[in-house]
């Protein structure tokens, strides 16, 4: 069985209002499926900001441990996929922008950056997230995009104060890795430590 819900199903297919009356009718928004989905992280996830901002008025709205998972979850699904409003919406209910998510616990932003997301990007720097959080890999946005020979979001990342200087766990800066895997001479250039 795979534990899907009626609201569950209805929050990833965006019937927005199909989720108001099953929200209406009493449906839990915080139950999760076998496989830990929840209906805020499908509808984030596929981007349906009505549904989204439903659910949030309704039992997501509180401030316990287990909502501040549902709503990081969800914030971390729709930077994944570059859903701009519902990263906004989820950052203004109080979602963690810094918080580690998924199996190698990486932040918003770096998997933002995966997906070049540029708007997303700065909508999470303008929230206050933290520039040199790794995840469990060890790197660091900005090792992330360097890595990815990503020009306009290393500049972008610098611009905000990505430091240059961030030491991985292996010991290797953003310019230790365009050294080593051979990147353009502006990219190494971008990430060079000054001094």
């Amino acid at each position: 069985e795979t534990g899907l819900t009626p609201v569950i199903l209805a929050a990833e297919f965006g019937f927005s209002e199909v989720v108001k009356l099953l929200l209406e009718a009493g449906a839990d928004p915080l139950i999760r499926a076998s496989d830990g989905a929840n209906a805020l992280r499908m509808a984030a996830q596929e981007g349906h900001q009505k549904a989204v901002e439903l659910l949030l008025t309704a039992e997501c709205a509180g401030e316990s441990q287990r909502v501040r998972e549902i709503k990081n979850e969800a914030l971390f699904m729709a930077c994944q996929k570059g859903h701009l409003e519902v990263v906004r919406t989820l950052i203004a209910s109080g979602a963690d922008p810094s918080a580690p998510n998924g199996p190698i616990r990486t932040t918003p932003l770096i998997i933002a950056v995966h997906g070049e997301f540029q708007e997303v990007i700065q909508e999470l720097v303008e929230s206050g997230v933290d520039l040199e959080a790794m995840s469990a890999l060890g790197v660091t946005a900005l090792m992330v995009a360097a890595m990815g020979e990503m020009i306009p979001i290393v500049e972008q990342l610098i611009a905000a104060g990505a430091d240059r200087g961030t030491v991985a766990p292996s010991g290797h800066t953003a310019a230790d890795f365009a050294e080593w895997m051979e990147l353009s001479p502006k990219m190494k250039e971008l990430v060079e430590v000054d001094g």
